[in-house]
């Protein structure tokens, strides 16, 4: 792997398993990071923002409906949800600020 700058990197000879390693280090290292920061797991700093996200069950328990109705609202647009790492999350500030879902 060679790093051309700050901005793009050329990956030479690498073998897809290598690239899985490197890309698995460095989610280690910013998870370390961001441990180290102090932030609990469901807080994110990736972009410079300190963003707090709700599982499905929180949100669920939150606006009193069920997981069910979270997935139709995904699929009506009303709510949608971030995939990160296999888990289903929503913005804390979408499920609070969103005018849809106030009667």
């Amino acid at each position: 792997m060679k790093v051309m700058s700050e901005q793009t990197i050329q990956i030479l000879n690498v073998t897809r398993q290598e690239l899985l390693e490197i890309i698995k280090e460095g989610v280690k290292l910013e998870l370390n990071r961001q441990r180290s920061m102090g932030n609990p797991l469901n807080r994110l700093s990736i972009t410079g923002e300190d963003t707090e996200y709700l599982t499905r069950g929180e949100v669920s328990k939150v606006l009193n409906v069920t997981v069910q109705t979270l997935n139709n609202w995904r699929r009506e647009g009303v709510l949608n949800p971030l995939k990160i790492g296999g888990r289903v999350l929503y913005r804390k500030e979408d499920v609070y600020n969103n005018s849809r879902l106030v009667a």
